[in-house]
């Protein structure tokens, strides 16, 4: 099981945290040399991705990962992106909790999405964003769509933290029973809103997953995501990863936490 770490994208999304980039620079450092596998640093949107480039080309673009929707200017983005930091990792997404009419479009986003950044990565990972919410069928089809073009990890988030460990694990336990492609791998983001997150990452853990997205300190949107350290601590990881380095960036984003 691989640990995900989106403090610097997702993470960034708490109000309460403010940072600058020489900070941002040494989270991603020491984040790195901790041992966590993937590193996700950036959503790319309309806007200047500056800062993010120099976090970037500071650790190893083996494990920097670059989110992303489906439009096409924001997948060129992307893909200048990749090519100033050398990311290895580039994680689509888009809406999953659609209508059933929705389905066919949503599926073309999809395959147009991932075709066009596949050949620059080594590694295309797909969000269904709110999918947990989907009807079983929806959900389904768009990730066979992702898997055909070319996605590797599929990502199943609880988007708003609304379930509690019985409903995740059940909603899980009901993708994998209906899922054929063993070679699939499945990823899963929990946020904190109903105080779950870290619960529920850790019965996905369980189930088998082959990632989990978490924060330092569970910080992120809203309550926040599921917490790094504790984690690692519920499922016996610590010994893993270099905890000491954990701890610094910890420090570093709770000095940077306002009330």
């Amino acid at each position: 099981m691989q640990i995900f770490d989106t403090t610097l994208r997702d993470g960034m999304l708490s109000k309460k945290v403010q940072l600058n980039l020489k900070e941002k620079i040494k989270i991603a450092q020491l984040l790195d040399r901790a041992g966590i596998d993937v590193i996700e640093i950036a959503h790319i949107l309309k806007k200047d991705n500056a800062d993010e480039i120099e976090i970037g080309k500071a650790i190893n673009p083996g494990k920097i990962c670059v989110l992303v929707d489906t439009k096409p200017d924001n997948l060129q983005r992307a893909l200048d992106f990749i090519q100033a930091t050398h990311a290895n990792i580039v994680h689509v997404y888009s809406m999953a909790n659609i209508k059933e009419h929705e389905v066919g479009l949503r599926e073309k986003e999809i395959d147009d999405a991932i075709k066009l950044v596949k050949d620059h990565v080594e590694t295309v990972r797909w969000t269904g964003f709110d999918g947990n919410r989907a009807e079983h069928k929806i959900l389904k089809a768009q990730m066979l769509q992702a898997t055909a073009s070319g996605a590797k990890i599929i990502s199943i988030p609880d988007s708003f933290g609304v379930n509690n460990p019985e409903e995740f694990e059940t909603i899980l336990t009901g993708i994998f029973s209906d899922w054929d492609d063993k070679g699939t791998n499945f990823s899963v983001h929990c946020h904190d809103d109903l105080g779950f997150a870290v619960e529920n990452s850790v019965r996905a853990a369980r189930l088998g997953v082959h990632q989990v997205e978490m924060t330092l300190c569970g910080v992120g949107a809203r309550k926040g995501n599921c917490n790094l350290s504790l984690f690692l601590k519920q499922m016996s990881l610590a010994d893993r990863y270099n905890f000491e380095f954990i701890q610094q960036a910890e420090e570093l984003i709770s000095n940077a936490i306002s009330d």
